[in-house]
């Protein structure tokens, strides 16, 4: 009987954050999800590469110069002030600097800081994502097809949160991932 409910106990334990979900049942689900990204062929995903991620920074030099250490290099410097980037992050009034870092490789990606002027306060805004706080802004993945990509997902249940906006040669949609994060499609014009 002991036996018995140590092997239970074992088997519902909160594992990878899953309750009721035996070791077993989750190295099952990871290998069968691994064997079919492993089979798919680079037409049948939908995901390319990530893109780039965009951190908001209080002081864009220490960020610089940290990722410099990377091998990231000054790619692209823009303001924005309102207009059509301020209104897809859902800020219209949003004014920053948007400082492009790259890192050239076996394929290209970028972080992206964002330097809010005037800083924001501690209203976290109406914004579902919360956009306006510092750290972790969104993270971007590059597709091939982003209105194949926004169908699909769409199809799923996920929300999409903004317009497709084209900026700097691609097009760019936000969508809300797990947890409320943002999540980016990017379909480059190259």
């Amino acid at each position: 009987m002991r036996q018995a409910a140590s092997e239970m106990d074992r088997n519902n334990s909160v594992v990878n954050g899953h309750a009721g979900l035996s070791t077993c049942l989750v190295h099952e689900a990871y290998s069968e999800a691994s064997e079919r990204v492993a089979s798919m062929t680079r037409s049948d995903r939908m995901i390319l590469n990530p893109d780039h991620i965009t951190i908001a920074v209080v002081d864009a030099g220490p960020a610089i110069a940290f990722f410099s250490l990377l091998g990231f290099k000054e790619d692209h410097v823009a303001t924005i002030d309102g207009g059509v980037p301020a209104r897809y992050m859902g800020m219209p009034a949003m004014k920053a600097q948007h400082i492009t870092l790259a890192l050239e490789g076996a394929y290209h990606f970028e972080i992206q800081l964002l330097v809010f002027d005037p800083l924001p306060g501690t209203d976290p805004g109406a914004h579902p994502t919360n956009l306006r706080k510092r750290g972790f802004n969104h993270l971007a993945f590059r597709v091939d097809d982003i209105e194949a990509a926004t169908a699909h997902l769409v199809a799923n249940g996920v929300t999409v949160l903004s317009d497709e906006m084209d900026y700097i040669s691609r097009k760019l949609r936000l969508f809300e991932g797990p947890e409320g994060i943002t999540v980016e499609l990017v379909q480059r014009d190259d």
